[in-house]
């Protein structure tokens, strides 16, 4: 290895370990991700089985209901002793696993831009600008923009973004390494087995999710039946891990079906609120960037056209049969997402941890299609810089913020502040030696006190002992208290949504 080789493996390293420590201090200092609502505090400590089961209230939600309870126990017990804030090191610990999925992801996506042809600078330069267009696609308002890493509160962190790049990451491989079972065929038991136990945690993550990595996989798959010379019983031999995962998924819809949350929320097929959910489909749309929606289209089509008409090498034929692919899994994958929001709740549709598993087929059509012309013409790369900062400067234009991931959109800040002083509510009633406390909230909703409902006196006991910051249950009494809203500058409306 020349040491031009070694400097330039050498500078993409440090160019991820930018990339990490980026997101990592997005997610702590720019848009922390802090424990707020009922939601919050219940799952970081909750526990369930890591298999799939109907008696759960998320049935296939295995992902979540493990790792977030986890990361809830490695920041009270390793974090907390360490910062000192029991409440700050929740919100290390999911930045730390959510930066590292996040790193991971875009790692997969440098090695696919990578191809066989070499070009690190080339790579990179795709990789920046695929990670801005996940902050500029859906930036359109004045103020207050959805991200697609950005969620609605840490809880859904973890049951939509953390799922999404699970399975996003899963295409990614596939294009860089090549069908499923030819990935098995390649690897040690270990790494089978780490890739086993990854493929069961993105199937099992989740119904919205999961048809990212199901759809590309199915479409590889029957290009395969297109072309295969042996009939389908070959076939099938040679695609023994995608019929397995296939099998799972179709298992994970079946039990999802069963679960309490959607005996909860299910409709009969007549009654399906099919307006609500193309009004969130509208209200979608006009949130998307249709600038770079469009330049990525036609550029797709330009790469498509000009590659069946003279194509020079593997990468280029694989660059077309991978923007087919995205093309038509973009398209199943939102019509997907429009009958399963009209069957279980409508406005999911039109929310970025939701809607962005269309939308990571959009960004990588244009993204591959850019690639394309870059490493046919090679003169674009000095442009490469000057796209990347004016990119950089729109995504990050304060004008044009983004939402916070909290329930009801309420600055990160006031929400850790709210939190601190509920927690500190607890621990003066326990230092008292008291065995009941009144503690209060803020006014929320006007049925469950949303976001700190009734039922948070349950929660924090259950989570707080878990975790060895009470070391005795309370008897609570849960107090909405307008002069919470006050101190905190809350209206009624913003602490309830």
């Amino acid at each position: 290895m020349t040491k031009q080789e070694i400097s330039g493996k050498y500078g993409v390293v440090v160019c991820f370990l930018l990339i990490f420590g980026f997101f990592f201090v997005f997610f702590t200092q720019v848009h922390p991700l802090v424990i707020y609502d009922g939601d919050d505090w219940r799952y970081i400590a909750y526990t369930r089985q890591a298999l799939p089961s109907w008696n759960e209230w998320n049935p296939s939600r295995v992902f979540a209901e493990c790792f977030q309870p986890l990361m809830g126990y490695f920041a009270a017990y390793v974090l907390t002793p360490l910062l000192g804030d029991y409440l700050h090191a929740q919100t290390m610990a999911v930045a730390l696993l959510l930066s590292l999925m996040a790193t991971a992801y875009l790692w997969l996506f440098y090695r696919v831009m990578l191809g066989a042809g070499g070009g690190r600078f080339r790579a990179l330069s795709m990789t920046v600008l695929f990670l801005l267009f996940h902050f500029l696609i859906l930036k359109t308002q004045r103020a207050g923009n959805p991200y697609l890493f950005g969620s609605a509160n840490v809880t859904c962190v973890y049951n939509y973004l953390m799922p999404m790049l699970l399975n996003a990451s899963l295409v990614l491989l596939m294009m860089w390494k090549g069908r499923l079972t030819e990935i098995f065929h390649r690897c040690s038991a270990v790494q089978a087995g780490f890739l086993s136990f990854w493929i069961y945690f993105a199937i099992f993550s989740g119904v919205f999710h999961s048809i990212i990595f199901v759809v590309f996989l199915g479409w590889y798959s029957l290009f395969d039946l297109r072309k295969s010379a042996g009939g389908v019983r070959n076939w099938a031999a040679a695609h023994r891990a995608e019929l397995v995962v296939l099998a799972l998924w179709l298992f994970s819809l079946v039990i999802e079906m069963q679960g309490g949350r959607a005996r909860a929320i299910g409709r009969p097929f007549f009654q399906l609120p099919w307006m609500e959910t193309l009004q969130s489909a509208m209200a979608l749309w006009h949130q998307l960037n249709t600038g770079i929606a469009a330049f990525g289209i036609v550029i797709a089509i330009l790469a498509a056209v000009g590659i069946h008409r003279n194509c020079h090498d593997e990468d280029e034929r694989r660059t077309r049969i991978f923007l087919g692919f995205s093309a038509l899994s973009m398209a199943v994958v939102f019509t997907y997402l429009f009958l399963v929001c009209t069957k279980s709740v409508p406005v999911y549709f039109e929310r970025s941890d939701v809607a962005g598993c269309g939308l990571f087929y959009l960004l990588l059509l244009t993204c591959l299609a850019m690639n394309h012309f870059v490493r046919r013409h090679p003169a674009f790369l000095r442009a490469m810089p000057l796209l990347i900062f004016v990119v950089l400067i729109a995504s990050l234009n304060p004008n044009r913020g983004f939402y916070p991931s909290t329930m009801g959109h309420v600055p990160e800040k006031t929400c850790d502040a709210i939190s601190h002083d509920i927690l500190a509510q607890l621990l003066a009633a326990e230092q008292a030696g008291e065995e009941c406390v009144t503690l209060h909230v803020p006014v929320g909703n006007a049925q469950t006190n949303w976001p700190h409902d009734r039922f948070l006196k349950d929660v924090l006991n259950n989570t707080l002992t878990r975790h060895g910051i009470l070391t005795y249950p309370l008897e609570i009494e849960i107090q909405p208290d307008p002069a919470m809203n006050q101190k905190y500058h809350l209206t009624d409306e913003g602490a309830a949504r």
